[in-house]
């Protein structure tokens, strides 16, 4: 006798709907691409029409369109305008590849936190342009701010995954931008690889400096903000400034609900001098240093250890005055949050 197997007409069909998936994601690059070569198709016939030929010009990439076009004495705004509108098309393909990663990411580190961020980024970057001649310099803070949170280590589990990432996929998408301006992929990697509150921690061992008493002049000598890419003290600010005030405040709950975080737990006490080994959690490091391999991590701690300090951390004026109301909004919120814990 044979088991007669449940009919599945009209049902979902798991493998089926995947294919549907697949195929619509096919066919909204196969559009990109063709809409792509018919700019490219525009631009030179644009630059034959401007040498008196009759058919369109070759050329490696669309930047050399416009390099023509601007040494032949075409309207320069009208040539930086077309450039400006080609540079658009790379930074939105970043977008959509951006929107695609962080696709099943928790609220904390979301799409909606790239998009804020990239905002202030952009803000700040307006008010803090360098001295000099660097046309590349808001591109790279819109990039940087985008990817920044690819592959986050924080998820991924993989300090170098992000940057793998990008450097394997954005680099294509990208080359109007990197013909003209050869070093942005470099720079904005350099941002990427930087950012994070991590990168300013003493390492367990560096905190111990090899004598076990932690004392601060045993502390590794941190980097002086001077000599920081200004790209980096940008984008890394307006990361900071999503982690603090009202929106941090959401962002860490809900970042320590994804975790599985308590929300506060009495007794349980944030650490005062915090090293990098403790906030990512390298269990092998820390056993080797004497340190706890285990510990409760609490939402509320995490503002005492990091979060509180991050205001004295921006590396820019507009940074800093942005920082101080919402710092005060923290400050402020724990006082009524431990107020009400206690029943008050």
């Amino acid at each position: 006798t044979f088991a007669v197997m449940p009919s599945t007409k009209g049902g979902p069909n798991p493998t089926k709907d995947n294919a549907v998936r697949v195929a619509k994601r096919m066919a909204t690059k196969k559009e990109q691409s063709a809409n792509q070569n018919k700019k490219h198709r525009e631009l030179q016939l644009e630059l034959a029409k401007q040498l008196g030929l009759k058919g369109p010009v070759t050329f490696n990439s669309v930047a050399a369109h416009f390099a023509a076009l601007a040494h032949l004495g075409s309207d320069r705004a009208a040539v930086r305008g077309g450039m400006s509108d080609a540079f658009r098309a790379d930074v939105q393909f970043v977008e959509e590849w951006v929107k695609h990663e962080l696709r099943q990411m928790d609220g904390s580190h979301d799409w909606w936190h790239i998009h804020r961020v990239r905002n202030t980024a952009l803000a700040i970057a307006r008010k803090e342009r360098p001295d000099g001649d660097d046309p590349a310099f808001e591109l790279v803070v819109e990039l940087a701010a985008l990817v920044h949170d690819v592959r986050d280590w924080k998820y991924s589990g993989d300090p170098e995954a992000g940057t793998r990432a990008i450097a394997r996929d954005v680099a294509g998408m990208i080359r109007t931008i990197t013909d003209v301006h050869p070093d942005v992929l470099r720079r904005v990697l350099n941002v990427v690889q930087r950012v994070g509150f991590k990168d300013e921690l003493a390492t367990s061992g560096e905190a111990l400096g090899g004598r076990g008493d932690g004392s601060k002049k045993n502390q590794p000598k941190k980097k002086p903000v001077d000599d920081l890419p200004l790209e980096l003290k940008v984008v890394q600010d307006a990361d900071r400034l999503d982690a603090i005030g009202a929106i941090g405040i959401a962002r860490t709950f809900c970042y320590g609900g994804a975790k599985g975080h308590a929300m506060h737990v009495p007794g349980v006490k944030p650490r005062e001098r915090l090293t990098r080994d403790e906030y990512v959690g390298d269990k092998k490091t820390l056993e080797e240093n004497g340190a706890a391999s285990a510990r409760v991590e609490t939402t509320v701690n995490h503002f005492h250890e990091k979060l509180l300090r991050l205001r004295g951390l921006m590396k820019t004026e507009t940074g800093r005055a942005m920082a101080e109301k919402r710092h005060d909004r923290m400050v402020a919120f724990l006082e009524h949050f431990h107020e009400e814990w206690e029943g008050a």
